[in-house]
């Protein structure tokens, strides 16, 4: 015996452009957004989204489009329901702050010139915290290659308008440190105590990277005038102590 089942297929065809029957309709956009911004421009993106059906796919769409103007640090979108099946979307823009000024205090072993060239945040640049923090960071390495190890930055924004900070890096230098103990390693044709004197390091007086270099070529040409025409001097390590301020 053969048993045939046949199967009846419902299509629904749905006409191009017509919305499916559940889809959400945009009935009215708004835009919140603290400050100036390109009124013009930003309704020109969003309106093709007015009075018809929602998709997440659009809406994304205009979001980047939105970014793409590169004035806006966040944009977000609140969705309210209304009548029947229509919607409102609200475009939340906050707009990128600028720094519009930079400012030191308390720097009084580092000139000003420095402290800005070792700076990513300059004036006319977008305001971003982490970009504060690899700066508060760097001035801190830019001390201690000055020897101050016990430096402290810490920063304070100004908010000048909607849109303008005003950063201020407030640093507390605290003492200089001193040079303690020298050592050499692999000086077999002199000993510590002659180098010691060539390289004029002394103790309990200023550290600083620069003096160190300075020292090692001192006494890399001691070896090249005694013949030893390769001979090369590096640091190999450092160690400082808090408790008493030397390194």
């Amino acid at each position: 015996m053969t048993i045939t089942l046949m199967l009846a297929l419902l299509i629904i065809q749905i006409a191009p452009g017509q919305p499916p029957s559940d889809a959400e309709i945009v009935s009215g956009v708004e835009v919140q957004c603290e400050g100036n911004y390109p009124v013009d421009e930003v309704y020109k993106l969003i309106s093709p989204l007015l009075h018809a059906p929602l998709r997440r796919y659009k809406l994304r769409k205009t979001v980047e489009e939105i970014y793409g103007l590169g004035l806006f640090s966040q944009v977000k979108v609140d969705k309210v329901s209304l009548e029947g099946k229509n919607v409102k979307l609200t475009f939340i823009l906050q707009p990128k702050e600028i720094v519009r000024d930079v400012r030191f205090k308390g720097n009084k072993h580092v000139s000003e010139t420095r402290l800005r060239a070792a700076l990513k945040s300059k004036e006319g640049t977008e305001y971003a915290e982490e970009i504060i923090r690899q700066d508060v960071r760097g001035i801190e390495k830019l001390y201690r290659e000055v020897g101050f190890y016990e430096v402290k930055v810490s920063t304070e924004v100004r908010k000048l308008s909607p849109q303008e900070v005003e950063l201020i890096f407030r640093i507390k230098e605290g003492d200089r440190a001193l040079i303690g103990q020298v050592s050499f390693v692999g000086n077999t044709a002199f000993n510590s105590k002659t180098l010691l004197k060539e390289s004029k390091l002394k103790e309990n007086t200023p550290y600083s990277e620069e003096i160190l270099r300075t020292a090692m070529k001192r006494v890399e040409r001691f070896y090249v005038k005694n013949g030893f025409l390769t001979a090369k001097v590096r640091k190999l390590r450092e160690a400082y102590f808090p408790m008493i301020n030397r390194i």
